[in-house]
């Protein structure tokens, strides 16, 4: 008996830890979100300064000079969405790890008892069968705490 297997998503789901992911996620994405509203607002604001400092009848090279700051602007933006879209990433991340180093000892431990020596996530399809009694999922559950969903 080698192998236990666990499901981490039913896991997460029984203990409501999924919904604390997306919460907290939509959090950070609301905080990321109005931080790039705020960037692209000063942009907006000061290209119309630009502008306007330019006159009714701007010359070529103002308009050319116009044209260069607002494909900055642009730039600089795409920059800050990427960076944005990174820093999300990394929560998520982040989030898994936790719960993984919470769940890890607990479930070794279930594992060993059983006298399984390794733990496969049921959840990665990696797994194409198993026996239904290796699988130390609800016992995990159960030692993690109380499960939110019967």
């Amino acid at each position: 008996r080698a192998f236990a297997v666990i499901d981490l998503n039913t896991v997460a789901q029984r203990l409501g830890r999924d919904d604390a992911f997306r919460q907290t996620l939509q959090v950070r994405q609301n905080q990321l979100s109005g931080e790039l509203n705020q960037l692209r607002g000063k942009f907006l604001q000061d290209a119309r300064t630009f502008q306007s400092e330019l006159g009714e009848a701007p010359s070529p090279e103002d308009q050319q000079k116009l044209a260069t700051l607002i494909n900055q602007m642009n730039a600089r933006l795409n920059q800050a969405q990427q960076t944005a879209s990174q820093q999300l990433t990394q929560t998520q991340v982040a989030q898994v790890q936790k719960f993984y180093a919470e769940v890890r000892p607990i479930a070794l431990t279930v594992a060993r008892e059983r006298g399984y020596n390794a733990i496969l996530n049921r959840s990665d399809d990696i797994v194409f069968a198993y026996d239904p009694r290796s699988d130390i999922t609800e016992e995990v559950v159960r030692r993690l705490g109380t499960p939110v969903v019967p």
